[in-house]
């Protein structure tokens, strides 16, 4: 079903994820609806559920979801000026990103660290 504004972000993601028993999912689609409602100009609900989706990561303690929702957090905040808060996601997202990569092989850790998105991530925090 469509919203007011004529887009489909209604849809049960969320729901439908939690009804499967897959948190991981569901955090996902936080991450989602959250940067579509930010891009259709409701900021307060769209950074609502990208905090959400962080705490949810934080809670299932997957090291892939808590950078990858703290990076959209922060670029969010950035689009949204929110330049503090940015850089505070970003750089919550590279302390998880160094962490995980300390428990690594140093052969893991190097492929990791080199991967796009995690450079990106990276680069975002400032190296």
């Amino acid at each position: 079903m469509a919203d007011e504004h004529g887009g489909r972000f209604r849809l049960p993601w969320s729901s439908m994820a939690q009804r499967i028993q897959r948190r991981k999912y569901a955090e996902m689609s936080r991450t989602i609806r959250g940067e579509a409602f930010v891009a259709l100009g409701r900021t307060d609900e769209g950074l609502a559920d990208l905090e959400a989706a962080v705490a949810g990561a934080d809670a299932l303690g997957t090291p892939s979801l808590r950078w990858q929702h703290r990076v959209a957090l922060g670029r969010t905040r950035y689009a949204t000026g929110d330049d503090a808060g940015a850089a505070t996601a970003y750089a919550e997202a590279a302390a998880v990103i160094r962490t995980y990569a300390a428990t690594l092989s140093p052969e893991h850790a190097a492929s990791f660290l080199d991967a796009e998105p995690v450079r990106e991530a990276l680069a975002s925090a400032g190296g």
